[in-house]
């Protein structure tokens, strides 16, 4: 079994911006229980499939490679900043995508991925995990007041990641990548 999901990765640039931002938002929150995400894991998650096996890893890899074959390359922005905030369990801190593409909202094409699932497809880039959000509130707004966007850059790929969780964290090996428009 393996624990995998489909992922659009971000640019070294935005990476570099995002990691500002992050630590420029952590000033002052030493004692309050996040996790905050390694820059090197930033990424937009497309669709989590969670433990599957061979089988279902080869179906999960023809949806994948299916939609990255209908979808042309996209400009992406991060822009925009907010956080899912549950009463129980963890919360997350995020910053919002927006998509530009000559051939009309990606978004709406990744969204067909969700069918029949109880949750909207809700593109974002995770940046912190809240353990207990009511000992972080001051946190989460001032992450909400903020502003963020980021410098433009495009797409041109869909990939497929194993999460192995350790320890330290979970650790992230790319099983494939799929090239935008490309119908094989």
């Amino acid at each position: 079994m393996k624990r995998v999901f489909a992922a659009i990765d971000i640019s070294e640039e935005v990476r570099e911006e995002v990691r500002n931002y992050i630590d420029d938002l952590r000033i002052g929150f030493d004692g309050v229980p996040v996790k905050w995400e390694k820059p090197e894991k930033l990424h937009i998650t497309v669709k989590f499939a969670g433990s599957v096996d061979v089988r279902q890893f080869e179906i999960f890899s023809e949806q994948i490679q299916a939609v990255a074959g209908a979808l042309e390359p996209f400009q992406l922005t991060i822009a925009g900043t907010g956080a899912f905030v549950k009463r129980r369990g963890p919360s997350v801190l995020w910053l919002g995508v927006e998509a530009v593409s000559a051939a009309g909202d990606p978004f709406a094409l990744l969204s067909k991925l969700h069918e029949g699932e109880n949750r909207l497809f809700r593109p974002h880039l995770t940046i912190a995990r809240i353990k207990d959000a009511r000992k972080a509130k001051d946190l989460i707004q001032k992450h909400k007041s903020r502003d963020f966007t980021s410098l433009a850059f495009f797409i041109n790929e869909l990939a497929i990641y194993e999460s192995t969780l350790l320890p330290t964290g979970s650790l992230y090996s790319n099983l494939a990548s799929f090239i935008f428009g490309d119908q094989r």
